[in-house]
């Protein structure tokens, strides 16, 4: 149940959104990598050869993949629940986006190379 917001734009909570979502898809950086090191090591295991190779185990990225989630996660569903609860926007097409929009800088870094990482640090 949607309860009007009298003095505040729905613009102004998309665009605070996105900008929120967007910084905090930088921090999503590590864990979507470690996680792409863990699918990567059980490749290898499984025989491609030509992924992360795994050869010391793959128990420390599953481990790192683990802690930068939860500290990640917690940080990202306060900020925009704080940000649904601020703003005038409709939940359900907000948190679409909430959830696409961090992963945007890392699928774009790792399909076209952009070295985001190393422009951002």
């Amino acid at each position: 149940m949607a309860v009007a917001r009298v003095g505040r734009a729905a613009g102004l909570g998309w665009s605070v959104g996105v900008v929120v979502n967007l910084a905090l898809g930088v921090a999503a950086y590590f864990p979507l990598l470690f996680t792409r090191m863990v699918f990567s090591a059980i490749a290898y295991r499984l025989g491609d050869f030509s992924a992360f190779p795994a050869r010391d185990g793959i128990d420390i990225p599953i481990m790192m993949a683990g802690v930068c989630w939860l500290l990640f996660l917690p940080l990202w569903f306060l900020a925009n629940r704080f940000i649904t609860l601020w703003a005038v926007v409709p939940v359900r097409p907000y948190w679409l986006v909430a959830v696409l929009l961090p992963g945007v800088l890392f699928l774009a870094d790792t399909v076209f190379a952009l070295r985001l990482f190393k422009l951002v640090f």
